[in-house]
């Protein structure tokens, strides 16, 4: 299982934590626009190549309402386009940004699509969020 924990909001984003149970070792920070689009609950995800990323990604497939939900790369919201980005770490203001972000989040991304097992999983959302 996929579990991403919202931690509260930080100004027009969400942050929060994603974990997968079968890799503990395994913790990327999050960012997703505030309110945020995916409810708190559980969803049903599968691994997608994404024709906009052109690499593979986590899509959500059950989120009411909506379609096309993905976990990707990105660093702001306005990377977010409804969907949560993960990054490696939180950007300081020495990395650049005047507005929150994450980092390193292709490298992010890259190692989630690498270590997680199969095709198919349950998305948790917890926390902060309607």
């Amino acid at each position: 299982m996929i579990h991403l924990t919202r931690s509260g909001p930080d100004g027009d984003t969400t942050r929060g934590v994603l974990t997968v149970d079968e890799v503990p070792q395994l913790r990327l920070v999050t960012l997703e626009p505030n309110p945020p689009v995916i409810p708190l609950g559980e969803f049903s995800a599968i691994r997608y190549q994404s024709p906009e990323f052109g690499r593979d990604v986590v899509r959500l497939v059950d989120v009411p309402g909506h379609s096309g939900l993905e976990v990707h790369s990105g660093n702001t919201r306005t990377d977010t386009r409804g969907c949560v980005i993960v990054g490696e770490r939180v950007a300081t203001p020495a990395d650049g940004f005047t507005v929150p972000a994450v980092v390193s989040s292709r490298d992010a991304l890259a190692q989630l699509m690498e270590l997680l097992p199969g095709d198919r999983w349950t998305f948790s959302v917890e926390g902060y969020g309607a």
